[in-house]
């Protein structure tokens, strides 16, 4: 039994900035315990014509039991 769910929003912060977060979540059995896992994924990117492109790319995946 898996559970899968998928939430996206993006949001303008200027004509060569956005931001980006996707969650994921999803819950499945293993070793016939409920495994609980979280994976969160914050990237934010800025774009310039004359600048470099600056990436930052921030994750975390945590597992919690008994959730």
């Amino acid at each position: 039994m898996k559970k899968f769910q998928n939430t996206r929003s993006l949001k303008k912060l200027g004509p060569w900035k956005f931001e980006g977060k996707f969650i994921l979540f999803f819950t499945s059995f293993v070793n016939g315990r409920l495994v609980c896992v979280t994976f969160d994924t914050l990237f934010l990117s800025s774009f310039s014509m004359d600048e470099k492109v600056i990436f930052r790319h921030k994750s975390t995946l945590r597992i919690q039991n008994n959730c």
